[in-house]
């Protein structure tokens, strides 16, 4: 498949979880033109997790989540902080816990924390 299409296709499914919630589009609506902008995939380990991970479950977002898994390989994936900040921030009471499982856990800690 194409990388346009895979764009596409992921454009769709963020426009149909936007509008599935009504309070998004009435505090403010997404936009009509949202141009693909050229960029050279760059890849991170943390993407080669989110491929194949097998216990990923959505709670309503299936499409959305397909299609950023879809697209992971050609996104500019990029290093925010290391694994003493990631640690430090996920110690914090206040911040809520991003893996919700010992094997998730035990993987996060082998590497950086990564965002697209």
């Amino acid at each position: 498949m194409s990388q346009d299409k895979i764009y596409q296709r992921l454009l769709s499914a963020i426009r149909a979880a936007y509008s599935a919630h009504p309070a998004l589009p009435a505090f403010t609506p997404l936009p009509d033109n949202l141009p693909r902008q050229p960029l050279d995939p760059e890849h991170r380990p943390c993407s080669t997790e989110l491929q194949t991970e097998t216990g990923l479950q959505s709670s309503g977002f299936t499409e959305l989540q397909e299609q950023i898994i879809a697209s992971a390989p050609f996104m500019k994936w990029r290093q925010i902080y290391g694994n003493d900040q990631h640690h430090a921030r996920a110690e914090r009471r206040d911040v809520p816990r991003i893996h919700s499982s010992p094997d998730q856990d035990r993987r996060s800690a082998q590497g950086p924390v990564c965002h697209l």
